[in-house]
């Protein structure tokens, strides 16, 4: 328990005791512990001569706050792209015959109808859904997801600046005729 704690405490009871003192003022022994008391109350709180330990609360609120940047490329259409910042997150859609450089992530890519392109991409995860003939130089840490997708070339990424994971190129293939 703290000096402040004790202090509290102290202050408290001394409360409770005087407030008993006045309801049996008039039987003169109890004169003696009203005074001191009353003493006591002039200053509750005694000096701090040591550091305490301070406790800052954080409230659920304050952990929780999340900036997310998501890539979003959609209609693409033979075009050469170069990324020149990082994302969390991307999400790469209907797009045809598209170069894709330097798309570099935190999290996951997800492809959905792209085809005829070439991308270089840096990601924890690769999804790719209902897409055919790409060329992906990938550095991934979980590797290659493949769902509804055919002739998908994957070759291992050496980035400028690899991140902290063994690259994992592994194709894991779910498409129905497993034709890659």
């Amino acid at each position: 328990m703290s000096n402040t704690e004790k202090a509290s405490e102290a202050l408290h009871q001394a409360y409770k005791e005087l407030e008993l003192a006045r309801s049996n003022y008039d039987k003169g022994a109890i004169r003696t512990r009203i005074r001191a008391i009353e003493k006591t109350l002039t200053n509750p709180i005694e000096k701090v001569t040591e550091r305490e330990p301070v406790t800052k609360i954080t409230s659920i609120d304050e952990t929780l706050q999340v900036k997310e940047s998501v890539y979003l490329l959609s209609g693409a259409q033979g075009r050469i792209i170069t990324v020149d910042q990082k994302y969390e997150t991307a999400k790469i859609e209907n797009a045809t015959g598209i170069v894709l450089q330097h798309l570099v992530l935190n999290t996951s890519c997800y492809l959905k109808n792209v085809s005829n392109s070439t991308l270089e991409v840096t990601a924890q995860q690769l999804r790719l859904v209902n897409c055919s003939n790409l060329i992906i130089h990938a550095y991934t840490k979980t590797g290659v997801y493949i769902e509804d997708s055919t002739h998908i070339i994957v070759h291992p990424l050496k980035p400028q600046q690899a991140p902290n994971w063994p690259n994992n190129t592994t194709i894991y293939d779910f498409n129905h005729t497993n034709e890659i």
